[in-house]
């Protein structure tokens, strides 16, 4: 289990670095196609969209990794007896 929320940890944080750099790019890429801000708001919702669908797939995975009862102990350091 602890390898999948590794996995999970590692993919979402180089997921948040590629969002922090789409959106600081977003002001040089603007001018230099002449899109409106709306019109840049549909290039990035597809990215945004896919993010938000592995973030539900990911925490589908790690819930399904771990017994109902020890899901909110395991993360609050609280016993667990499954």
């Amino acid at each position: 289990m602890g390898s999948r929320i590794a996995l999970i940890f590692v993919i979402d944080v180089l997921m948040f670095i590629d969002r922090v750099n789409i959106a600081v790019a977003a002001k040089y890429i603007i001018p230099e196609y002449g899109l409106s801000n709306i019109q840049m708001g549909w290039v990035l919702a597809p990215l945004f969209l896919g993010m938000r669908c592995y973030k539900f797939q990911g925490a589908g995975w790690a819930i399904a990794s771990v017994p109902g009862e020890c899901w909110l102990a395991r993360f609050s350091g609280g016993p667990c007896s499954p």
